[in-house]
């Protein structure tokens, strides 16, 4: 059984778009092998661009996912990081929350390009799609109240973290 919850890491697809992160080089990386970077606007640039191309296309579920997981290391790029990266324990080197926390701290803040103002601008427009007009949007919305309540607070959350 997967896993499926409201956090932004809470689902399968997010989590292994995190491992594959965590196992990445650094930068761009290769064709056949995607770096860090290309792992955060890769997704992101995706979304936004098939919803551009096609606006009556569905936004899928795990792209969605894999979207918020890619905002969500942006986010913790510019110092804001979801609370599984930041409460992790650094010293975990086989946690890919402590992982990402230690790339975040080290290299990713040092990366000019994940602080452009058009990459988190990119980060918002992706996640404001998902929120609005996604398949995972659908899914929380026939789901109990109080658990459509939380996955919007969590989107809601991000947002704001990338705004900030």
């Amino acid at each position: 059984m997967g896993a499926w919850d409201t956090g932004s890491f809470d689902n399968d697809d997010a989590l292994d778009h995190l491992a594959i992160f965590i196992e990445a080089p650094e930068g761009t990386g290769k064709e056949k092998a995607p770096g860090k970077l290309a792992l955060i606007t890769g997704p992101l640039t995706t979304l936004v661009d098939g919803r551009e191309k096609n606006p009556r296309g569905v936004i899928k579920a795990p792209d969605a996912s894999v979207a918020i997981a890619a905002a969500e290391l942006l986010a913790a790029a510019l110092g804001r990081p979801h609370p599984a990266i930041a409460d992790a324990d650094q010293s975990d080197d086989d946690d890919d929350f402590a992982m990402a926390r230690q790339w975040a701290a080290g290299r990713g803040r040092q990366e000019p390009t994940l602080a452009r103002p058009q990459l988190r601008e990119l980060a918002i427009k992706a996640v404001t799609l998902v929120r609005d007009s996604s398949e995972l949007a659908d899914l929380w919305a026939d789901a109990q109240p109080e658990h459509a309540t939380a996955w919007k607070g969590a989107i809601e959350d991000l947002l704001e973290r990338l705004r900030a």
